[in-house]
């Protein structure tokens, strides 16, 4: 049996006691960060692992199964009924349909700056355009080492605009790191700060 308790100073706390009738555990979950719904389901999972360890004992843990029936009913019926075929759609195409649709909404909200579609769009094609003027197309990689931003979500757009991929670089990391990021990676380009 296991019982739970809201209330821990612990993320998740996992005690058991035995008597004479056998083990009684319990489950405490600091309530910040789990609901008891959330709290019931990974007992539950535990549970379950117990019971197929003590059923199997010489089963490798990774072998267990740790869906509940439940969750294995619902993930059966998932596959069960109509599919639908989707067109293969990019992040550039829907942020640009989404600029079709609303060009004056909100797009990017910070301390810094709110840039709406319509700003997004401008910034990102003028820079994707210098990319390429610059030969950064198709299957290039472009890091990008510039801290969350407005400045850093125009560049991503205008790197996949330009047909590249971007390779993320933390500023924070020490230059050697960097420069052994970039050249492992064979960067065609770097945009910074």
């Amino acid at each position: 049996m296991l019982l739970f308790q809201p209330g821990s100073a612990e993320d998740l706390g996992l005690w058991f006691l035995e008597h004479e009738g056998g083990l009684t555990g319990g489950l405490t979950y600091n309530t910040d960060i789990f609901t008891g719904a959330t709290a019931q389901r990974l007992g539950e999972r535990f549970s379950g692992v117990l019971s197929a360890a003590l059923q199997a004992p010489d089963m490798r843990v990774d072998q267990i199964d740790v869906a509940t029936p439940a969750e294995r009913d619902a993930i059966a019926s998932w596959s069960l009924g109509r599919t639908m075929d989707l067109p293969p759609v990019t992040v550039v195409e829907l942020i640009a349909a989404q600029m079709q649709r609303t060009p004056q909404n909100e797009a990017i909200v910070s301390s810094e700056e709110t840039l709406d579609y319509a700003e997004l769009d401008r910034r990102a094609n003028r820079l994707a355009r210098l990319l390429r003027s610059r030969g950064i197309g198709r299957g290039a990689l472009v890091g990008l080492c510039l801290e969350r931003s407005p400045a850093m979500l125009v560049a991503q757009q205008a790197i996949m605009r330009a047909g590249a991929a971007y390779v993320p670089l933390d500023p924070a990391y020490p230059a050697e790191r960097l420069q052994y990021m970039a050249t492992d990676a064979k960067l065609a380009m770097l945009v910074a700060d």
